[in-house]
């Protein structure tokens, strides 16, 4: 990089990696000089997650059983997909892989400690703390379920809902809480729990976003050529409109050219003063990851970018429209192509 610059050194990457400039140009530095990070490389989104963790450990560890059953791992897939806090579904997948230190595995380990129910004196395994426990037992029945639930010896029994994960994690909880504090509640307490954190990770998930007042719209869109990328965003402010147009160059994909588009119309914002602002464009998955503050590894610095300046406002929105209603943009991007070849 240049010195106080967010430009790359251009005489430096020729002198070291010529053969890889057009690589090296094609990563857009942050413009906001935001800090570097590191990033878990086996997922799109950058973030670590137990089950990437997991797929990648599993890929690297060489089995002698080639002659091991199939299994049917469809449960995993499930867990994941659980709407319920992330500690929780890490909790699932422990249960359902036997990996959560209970009586049994003590026993199984020759670790000292009891290995029977604390409640019925029981052997205590996953199965019998989660469900077949008179204790477990009690909690569900009274659980308000949208469909009844006959406890068993599965995990993957439980339906899909916030509720079924929160009433086994809240089991788990009870139940350390008796063994290791001499805590003792109730069925009706540890269902009471579950039930009031089921409701508070729910509501903020449901909750709507704040309306905002005539914000200014910006809508952008991106033309590509083999060479450069034209870009170009329309200001539309109190009634009047002006348009805006720059061009870039190593732009790796559309997405990216459409990550550009944004951080050139939200810097316009910026300074042009708008303090209220609605950013309009026409590719669902740059919204997407810019509303849930997601990651994606090939555009990880622009997304970042986009938050750090997005700061800057009373208030900002982002908003997917279908490509016909931003032809005003697109005709702006494509004038500017025109211009540029003749």
């Amino acid at each position: 990089m240049l010195a106080n610059s967010t430009e790359w050194d251009l005489q430096k990457i020729d002198n070291i990696l010529p053969f890889h400039k057009h690589e090296v140009l094609q990563i857009k530095p942050s413009i906001c000089s935001a800090p570097y990070e590191l990033v878990w490389l086996k997922t799109a989104s950058c973030i670590y997650t137990a089950k990437s963790g997991y797929k990648a450990q599993s890929k690297l560890m060489i089995t002698e059983e080639t002659h091991a059953p199939e299994t049917n791992h469809d449960w995993l897939a499930n867990v994941w997909k659980l709407k319920t806090p992330e500690k929780i579904k890490l909790f699932l997948w422990n249960s359902l892989d036997d990996a959560l230190p209970v009586g049994e595995q003590f026993a199984r380990r020759n670790i000292p400690l009891a290995s029977r129910c604390s409640l019925c004196n029981e052997v205590q395994s996953i199965a019998h703390m989660l469900f077949t426990c008179d204790y477990a037992k009690k909690v569900w029945s009274l659980a308000p379920l949208a469909s009844s639930f006959d406890p068993s010896s599965s995990i993957s029994t439980v339906g899909p809902g916030t509720l079924p994960a929160s009433i086994s994690w809240n089991l788990w909880i009870s139940w350390n809480q008796l063994t290791f504090q001499k805590l003792d509640f109730t069925p009706e307490e540890t269902l009471l729990k579950a039930i009031r954190d089921a409701r508070e990770w729910t509501l903020p998930q449901d909750q709507p976003p704040k309306p905002q007042s005539n914000p200014t719209r910006i809508a952008q869109d991106p033309t590509l050529d083999p060479i450069r990328t034209y870009i170009a965003w329309i200001i539309d402010d109190a009634g009047s409109s002006s348009s805006h147009s720059v061009t870039d160059t190593f732009v790796a994909s559309p997405l990216m050219a459409e990550n550009l588009a944004l951080q050139h119309a939200i810097n316009s914002a910026v300074h042009h003063g708008i303090t209220s602002l609605l950013i309009l464009s026409d590719s669902q998955t740059l919204i997407k990851l810019v509303n849930s503050k997601g990651r994606h590894l090939e555009i990880a610095t622009l997304l970042n970018d986009i938050s750090l300046i997005s700061t800057l406002f009373n208030s900002v929105r982002f908003k997917f429209i279908p490509r016909l209603d931003n032809i005003r943009a697109d005709y702006v991007a494509k004038h500017a192509l025109l211009m540029y070849q003749t």
